[in-house]
């Protein structure tokens, strides 16, 4: 599963169907695993990943055989292959819905359908990954029904990260990443460290500021690099720099080139003569780069007696 070859699917069932006796319900959920990651088409995936449910849950049901109990960490897969389409978020929020029902309704035989904190955080995951308009809403809605609902409900980072992609696209994109953020750190100070902001969530945060504001996205990006705990990679870079350029003006175009030379100097090396260890393509900063330079190219300018430039 690890290798996301579309070819780890054939042997990995060859090696299940071998298994025999020793097949559990660990041996299903990365199954599973392997289906999600190594599927190219994620129709397939999720079409695969729901003959595995069916078998689980059909095979403990006859059997009681506590191999073949669904674990939260088997239905967190199930709702991985759903996260991964982009378009599950549906089923993946029917799938919690459905295991709630069956445990309120004989809580003794569906006790592996008690909702757990893993399952919450999978469909958040999903519904973030929709990219749809409303997806903060929801992701925030379900992480205060988790908060609420459950024993083990606390707020993780995994959580929160959720919530901060959930509201990129949201028309209060600036203000949720900032006060989701905020609320990362006070957390971390009160003493819950299990939430401290990693790179995921400020990447995550300066996103969402980026493709709204670009002056707000730089301050978020500066507070980062005070901190001693993190520090930003060449996707923090990216995303300021091309919210820089999206304003398409002298003030934007100098803070782009500002930020560029501050990424070069500090990973030593330059578009002239990059590192010697680091393959530059797949750095995210040099796409960024080259449609600044093309943007630099096609750049024209009509100057009045001054020298100041009038228009681009």
């Amino acid at each position: 599963a690890k290798s996301c070859k579309p070819s780890a699917i054939d042997k990995a069932e060859e090696i299940l169907n071998v298994m025999g006796d020793d097949v559990d319900i660990f041996t299903y959920s990365t199954m599973v695993d392997c289906y999600t990651k190594c599927c190219k088409d994620p129709t397939i995936a999720i079409n695969k990943a729901e003959e595995v449910l069916e078998i689980v849950e059909d095979a403990y049901d006859n059997t009681q055989d506590e191999r073949f109990k669904p674990s939260p960490v088997f239905y967190s897969a199930i709702l991985q292959a759903y996260a991964k389409s982009k378009v599950g978020d549906i089923e993946a929020e029917a799938l919690l819905r459905r295991n709630e029902r069956l445990f309120n309704s004989n809580s003794t035989r569906y006790s592996y359908c008690k909702p757990h904190a893993i399952l919450y955080n999978a469909v958040m995951d999903a519904i973030a990954r929709s990219g749809n308009p409303d997806a903060g809403r929801r992701a925030e809605a379900l992480l205060q029904e988790m908060e609420e609902q459950l024993d083990d409900g606390e707020v993780t980072r995994r959580s929160l990260n959720a919530i901060l992609l959930a509201y990129r696209h949201d028309a209060d994109a600036c203000d949720k990443a900032e006060y989701i953020l905020q609320r990362m750190e006070e957390l971390t100070l009160a003493g819950v460290y299990d939430v401290m902001p990693d790179l995921i969530a400020w990447n995550t945060a300066i996103a969402a500021l980026a493709g709204h504001n670009a002056d707000r996205a730089h301050a978020l990006f500066q507070r980062m690099q005070e901190r001693h705990d993190v520090n930003p990679d060449g996707m923090t870079y990216s995303y300021v720099i091309q919210a820089w350029l999206k304003r398409n003006d002298e003030r934007g175009m100098q803070m782009a080139q500002s930020l560029l030379n501050d990424y070069y100097n500090n990973h030593h090396y330059t578009n002239d003569n990059h590192h010697p260890d680091k393959d530059l393509t797949l750095d995210p900063v040099f796409h960024v780069v080259h449609a600044y330079q093309q943007q630099q190219q096609q750049r024209v300018e009509i100057r009045n007696d001054d020298d100041k430039v009038i228009k681009w």
